[in-house]
């Protein structure tokens, strides 16, 4: 049983090592984003996008999850992203 458990346990770090790694290069994406939208003079806020991101993770087929708490998940992924990006157009701002 306490194999079994340890075992679990271990894929669930090993899940969490490949989240952190992606959340980190969503994170570098999003920093080239505000470069790009702060050369073209565009906001940091889409809401479009933004709603399309939040409606791809709502159409979550899997019945086990919690599709609002999942869309939450990521209403904070996306506000970190949007704090990324509004540093990023600062600094872009200050160079220029």
């Amino acid at each position: 049983m306490a194999d079994e458990l340890d075992d679990l346990r271990e894929q669930i770090n090993q899940i969490d090592s490949e989240l952190v790694r992606l959340l980190c290069r969503r994170m570098e994406l999003s920093s080239r984003i505000g470069s790009v939208k702060s050369e073209k003079g565009l906001p940091v806020i889409d809401e479009a996008r933004e709603n399309q991101i939040l409606s791809a993770v709502i159409d979550c087929p899997d019945p086990n999850i919690d599709t609002q708490a999942l869309a939450g998940l990521f209403e904070h992924i996306i506000d970190i992203s949007r704090k990324i990006q509004v540093r990023q157009s600062r600094q872009k701002g200050s160079e220029g």
